[in-house]
C-alpha cells in the first residue's frame, strides 16, 4: 500500500507508476485540468512538435498501422462511413481539379482490361441490371447505379457474368479495390454469390 501525496488516499502499488507519489487517477485528473486551463499553449506546443518531428511521428504511425493493421482498416471504416457524403465531393473535386491524373487513371484501367481480354458486352450488362433489379446490390439504391468488379480488376478479374455486380456511385466510390469480404456484410456477400452463381 502506498498513500498519494495529493489525494492522501492510501491505495495499492499498482494505482501508481513507478517512482510516482501520486496515484494515476490524480495524475490524469491534473493533467486535464493543466490542458483545460492552458488550451492554447498546449496547442500551440504540440502543433510544433508535430513540426519539427514529422518524420518520426510518420514512422511511429508506420509501425503502429503495420502491427495492428485490424484496428485501422476498422477506424478508417469508421471515419468513411461517418463522413461519406464530404469524401465523395472531395473525390469529385479532386477529379475536377486534377482531369490529367483522372486520365492516367483512367487509361492504365483500360490497358488492364484490354491485356486480360475484358469481353463483357452489351447484352451482359442488361443480364446484370436484370439480375439485381436495377438496384444496389449494397444498399437498394435505384439512383445512379455503376457497375462493379465483383472480386477487383486490380486484382486480375475481368468483368464477366459471374463478376459483375450492381452498386450506386456512393456504395462503388466506398468499395474500390476492395475484395467482397472486407467491403460487404457476411450476409449481403451470401446473397450477392448467390446471385452470380445463377
Amino acid at each position: 500500500m502506498k498513500t498519494c501525496t495529493y489525494c492522501d488516499e492510501s491505495k495499492n502499488d499498482e494505482d501508481f507508476y513507478v517512482s510516482s507519489s501520486k496515484c494515476k487517477s490524480c495524475i490524469k485528473q491534473i493533467r486535464k485540468d493543466y490542458y483545460n486551463n492552458n488550451k492554447s499553449e498546449v496547442k500551440t506546443r504540440v502543433r510544433k512538435y508535430q513540426r519539427t518531428n514529422k518524420d518520426k511521428r510518420n514512422e511511429t504511425a508506420r509501425n503502429s498501422r503495420k502491427k495492428n493493421p485490424d484496428v485501422y482498416k476498422e477506424i478508417a471504416k469508421r471515419y468513411y462511413e461517418s463522413h461519406k457524403e464530404q469524401k465523395i465531393r472531395y473525390q469529385k473535386a479532386h477529379r475536377l481539379a486534377n482531369p490529367e491524373m483522372y486520365r492516367q487513371y483512367c487509361r492504365k484501367r483500360r490497358a488492364k482490361r484490354k491485356e486480360l481480354e475484358e469481353l463483357y458486352n452489351k447484352e451482359d450488362l442488361l443480364y446484370t441490371y436484370a439480375l439485381f433489379n436495377n438496384a444496389c446490390a449494397n444498399c437498394g439504391s435505384t439512383e445512379k447505379l455503376e457497375i462493379d468488379h465483383h472480386i477487383p480488376l486490380t486484382k486480375g478479374h475481368v468483368l464477366t457474368r459471374q463478376n459483375a455486380v450492381i452498386l450506386c456511385r456512393c456504395c462503388n466510390a466506398s468499395k474500390r479495390s476492395k475484395l467482397p469480404v472486407e467491403f460487404y456484410s457476411e450476409e449481403k456477400l451470401k446473397e450477392i454469390e448467390f446471385l452470380l452463381a445463377i
